[in-house]
């Protein structure tokens, strides 16, 4: 959820015309308390919201990181049984998992993958260091899928998927990933 909210802000926040910082906490710190001077729960990320820098001669001056192609992420029915583009289109899902693939990540590694199963589409998170993060970086690239679905008109929906739910086993997802949601 974290990560689906986080993002959501930080597109608004763009649609503006801010930029933003997202700063992921990986201690249990307790900002809140330290805040507030009340200990309830604790934060996994901060989002800095200002005016983006524009560098000395006004443009920006970050560099951009390159994106995997489709074909490297997305999976038909198992793993590693790649999903050709004629299929995402047949299917009316490329433009909807172009818009999952731009989705930003911690480091911006593309942590993901989809596996078409079926009439669903499944997402599926490399654990990287921490689970925490990788369920992070999930949420993200979720709301992304999402919302280009609505955009399109379609009315498919997440639903979270349980760590020891044998479809990951069905799917051949491997062991360093963890099979997050399904998209129906």
């Amino acid at each position: 959820n974290s990560g689906y909210v986080m993002e959501n802000l930080r597109v608004r926040a763009w649609d503006e015309g801010l930029g933003t910082c997202w700063i992921s906490l990986d201690e249990s710190l307790d900002v809140a308390a330290w805040v507030n001077g009340k200990a309830q729960g604790h934060p996994v990320s901060l989002l800095a919201i200002g005016y983006p820098d524009m560098g000395v001669f006004r443009q920006d001056v970050l560099r951009k990181s390159s994106r995997k192609s489709l074909t490297e992420l997305v999976f038909m029915e198992k793993w590693n049984q790649r999903c050709t583009m004629e299929e995402l289109e047949l299917r009316g899902l490329s433009e909807i998992l172009y818009y999952g693939k731009l989705a930003p990540s911690w480091g911006n590694r593309q942590p993901w993958h989809f596996i078409i199963h079926k009439d669903k589409v499944c997402l599926s998170v490399h654990r990287l260091e921490d689970e925490k993060r990788a369920r992070i970086d999930a949420g993200i690239a979720m709301l992304y899928v999402q919302q280009a679905a609505h955009d399109k008109g379609i009315s498919m929906k997440w639903e979270l998927i349980s760590p020891s739910d044998p479809l990951a086993e069905e799917l051949a997802v491997p062991e360093d990933h963890l099979l997050v949601a399904m998209f129906q």
